[in-house]
Formats: C-alpha cells, sequence, structure tokens
C-alpha cells in the first residue's frame, strides 16, 4: 500500500488534538465489514457475489462501479465526516500517499493512525470496496494488536469533471519504529509458513498454501520493526483470499 515516510505518519512529533475519552470511535473491522455486506444485501440483492472470480476487466471495473455508487448512496448514513473533520483539522500535517491519506490522532492517551482512500479508489487499483474491506479484515486477524476500525464513508470532491467521489475512512494503532530489511521480513514470513510469490503483479507478495492467502506489498517500507522489542509488524500491507 502507501510507502511510508518517516518525516510523515510514522515519525515526527504526533498531532496535539485527542479523541475524547469514553468509548473506541468507529466499529472493528470485523463489524465494520458485516455492516458492508449488509449495504450489499439491501442494495445490490442476496445473489450479488462481491468475492467472486471476475471473467474478464470490464466486469471488474464494473463491480467497482456499482459498490462507488453505492458509497454515495449510503454516505449520509454511514458517515465518517464528523470523525475525519475532527482529527484532520486537530492534526493538518496530512501525508498523501499513492493509496491513502493519512494522519495520525489520539484515543485518549492511545496514538493511532487514520487513514481515507484516495477517492473513487480503494487501495490497489483492481480492489473494490468488499475486496478492500475484507483486505482489512484479513490484516487484523494476522496482527491482532492493530486493532484496526471502520469510520465510514466520505465524500470529496476530486476536481475531475467538478465530480465527488467517496473515500472509506479507516484507523489502526500506532506502531513505533523503524523498517525492518528486506532479509528480516523474508525470514519472518518463512518462518509462519509464507513463501514468496510471483505473479502477474510487480508487488513484493507471499503466499501461504493452508490458509489459502497472499500478502501483497509486503516491502520494508509497509512494516514496522518496535523500537523496544525489535518485532517485526507489517502495518500496510493487503491480504486476499483464494
Amino acid at each position: 500500500m502507501d510507502k511510508d515516510k518517516r518525516s510523515g505518519i510514522e515519525g515526527g512529533a504526533f498531532g496535539k488534538g485527542q479523541a475524547r475519552h469514553g468509548a473506541p470511535e468507529g466499529l472493528e473491522i470485523e463489524a465494520g465489514f458485516e455492516v458492508w455486506l449488509a449495504f450489499l444485501r439491501n442494495h445490490l440483492g442476496d445473489s450479488y457475489a462481491w468475492d467472486r472470480d471476475f471473467a474478464s476487466d470490464l466486469e471488474r471495473v464494473d463491480a467497482i462501479d456499482r459498490e462507488t455508487s453505492l458509497l454515495l448512496k449510503i454516505a449520509s448514513e454511514w458517515s465518517a465526516e464528523n470523525f475525519y473533520s475532527v482529527h484532520t483539522m486537530a492534526n493538518p500535517d496530512i501525508t498523501k500517499g499513492s493509496e491513502h491519506y493519512v494522519t495520525r490522532y489520539f484515543e485518549g492517551s492511545s496514538p493511532r493512525v487514520l487513514k481515507a482512500t484516495i477517492p473513487g479508489k480503494y487501495g490497489r487499483h483492481e480492489y473494490s470496496p468488499s475486496i478492500y474491506l475484507n483486505s482489512w479484515r484479513l490484516f487484523q486477524q494476522f496482527v491482532p494488536a492493530l486493532s484496526i476500525r471502520v469510520h465510514g464513508v466520505l465524500v470529496q470532491p476530486t476536481g475531475i469533471q467538478q465530480k465527488s467521489l467517496p473515500s472509506i475512512v479507516t484507523s489502526m494503532q500506532y506502531i513505533e519504529g523503524g523498517h525492518p530489511s528486506a532479509k528480516q521480513i523474508g525470514k519472518y514470513m518463512e518462518q509462519r509458513g509464507w513463501v514468496e510469490y510471483h505473479d502477474k503483479g510487480e508487488t513484493q507478495d507471499y503466499l501461504h498454501k493452508v490458509s489459502c492467502q497472499v500478502i501483497r506489498d509486503a516491502h520494508p517500507g509497509n512494516w514496522i520493526k518496535k523500537s523496544r522489542t525489535a518485532e517485526l509488524i507489517p502495518i500496510d500491507i493487503s491480504i486476499e483470499q483464494f
């Protein structure tokens, strides 16, 4: 996913804005994904198969367009506008990566990272909103410490024909540290049964045959080596089920 910048989201001083104390904001990713699936069923029908194998690129684009239209339709009902506005106004240090707008905020004394997809895009260029959210769900299962949450939909102007498009807003725990080497990542993955995987993609990918999963974008910039423990934690990978 996004290329990490030490002077941006993973480094430097935190913003001063803090979330109010009380219940955590947003939905845990598992619950958030179920909310999205309910919207799919209610608006696109029970027969809509978000996880089907697409017969062609045209069919994939059609699915992305249909789900994008649905995000626009439900934006007022599942809005992340207030959450996003509060935390971006409190900390205007927003980094724009290839896939997300990213900033930091505090929930009480706990630092977190807010991510909003580039309007009309959902992580990797071939991902629909459903595949994108499912990737976060699988990512949470892979690294439970990240505490990934979904906050809803944000509609933003794009400057393209004065058109507004939706972003999906998520957050996760901030992890302090630097980046590991590619060799350290390879060893970490091998010890857990993952092998390097090469298909049509151009990213650093791994395959786990037992779980039938592929991890994408596993380059060093998407990992943190924790400062105190030297533990390796991926922070911005994509996971696909096949």
